[in-house]
C-alpha cells in the first residue's frame, strides 16, 4: 500500500518518542484511523489527506499536513551549525562547500517540510528550498572552489586536507557572529585533520559531532547540502563546467 490522491507528498524520519506523539495528536483532530498496510505501523486521514508512518519510521503525508508533523517533532536543544560539500565526486563544475546555522523552531520546520531526506528534493523543488533555507537560517556561508582554483591547488592526495580548509572557510564566520551554539555537526569525509582543527574553533559548551551521512540525521547538516547543491547548480549554469580533474 502507498500513500495515494494525488496530492504533493513529503516526507521525513520520525523517533518513536514522535510517533507516539503522532499517534495522540491524531487523537485530537478526530483522524480517521486506518488499517495499515504490511510495512506500516500507522495510516490515517485527516481532513482527506493522509499520512503514513513505516517500520522504519520513516513518515510519508500530504503537504497540506505540514503543520500538523512541525507540532509533533521535538526540537533540537539549541543552535545547530552544520556543513557539507557538493561536487566533490563529479569529474566536471565546481566543488560548493555550504554551512548554516539554525534555530530549534527553523530545524523543526524544515524537518517538517522534508528536509532531512534532502538527497530526493528534485533539481526543480532545489532552488525553492534553497531560498527558503536562506530565510529560515540565522546565517550561511557558501563557498564555490571553481575547476580552474581546484586544478591549481589540488594534488594526489590532497583532497581531504582541501575539504577541511573550505568547510572552516564557511565555519568560521558563522562561529565568530552566532551566539550560544549547543552543536557543530560535519559530514566526515575521513579527515581527522578538519576534526583537530574544528576543536580549536568550536566554542567550549558547543558539541563537536563528525560522522558520516550526517546530513540524514541532522538538519542543519541536510541544510548546508541542499544550499551547496543549489549553489553548484547556478554555477554550472553560469558556465563553471569545465572538467576539474587533471587525471
Amino acid at each position: 500500500m502507498s500513500i495515494d490522491g494525488g496530492k504533493a507528498q513529503i516526507s521525513t524520519k520520525l523517533t518513536p518518542e514522535e510517533i507516539n506523539r503522532l499517534r495522540e495528536a491524531l487523537e485530537s483532530e478526530a483522524a480517521e484511523v486506518l488499517t495499515p498496510g504490511r510495512y506500516e505501523i500507522l495510516r490515517a486521514r485527516v481532513n482527506g489527506s493522509l499520512v503514513v508512518v513505516y517500520r522504519t519510521g520513516r513518515a510519508v503525508y500530504h503537504s497540506s499536513l505540514v503543520d500538523l508533523i512541525e507540532r509533533i517533532l521535538i526540537p533540537p536543544p539549541g543552535i545547530e551549525v552544520g556543513s557539507d560539500e557538493a561536487g566533490k565526486g563529479e569529474a566536471a563544475g565546481p566543488i560548493v562547500v555550504a554551512a548554516v546555522a539554525l534555530e530549534p523552531r527553523s530545524a523543526v520546520r524544515l524537518r517538517a517540510l522534508g528536509l532531512v531526506e534532502s538527497k530526493s528534493i528534485s533539481r526543480r523543488e532545489l532552488s525553492r528550498v534553497a531560498g527558503l533555507i536562506r530565510e529560515l537560517s540565522l546565517k550561511y556561508a557558501v563557498r564555490v572552489i571553481s575547476p580552474e582554483e581546484f586544478k591549481a591547488v589540488w594534488i594526489r592526495g590532497n583532497l581531504n586536507a582541501l575539504l577541511s580548509q573550505w568547510h572552516l572557510e564557511v565555519l568560521r564566520p558563522i562561529l565568530r557572529e552566532v551566539r550560544e551554539i549547543h552543536a557543530v555537526v560535519v559530514d566526515s569525509f575521513g579527515s581527522e585533520e578538519l576534526e583537530t582543527s574544528l576543536r580549536r574553533i568550536v566554542p567550549g559548551a558547543a558539541r563537536l559531532i563528525v560522522e558520516p551521512r550526517a546530513d540524514e540525521r541532522y538538519v542543519s547538516v541536510a541544510a548546508a547540502s541542499v544550499l551547496a547543491r543549489a549553489e553548484r547548480d547556478e554555477a554550472l549554469e553560469r558556465g563553471l563546467n569545465q572538467r576539474k580533474w587533471l587525471s
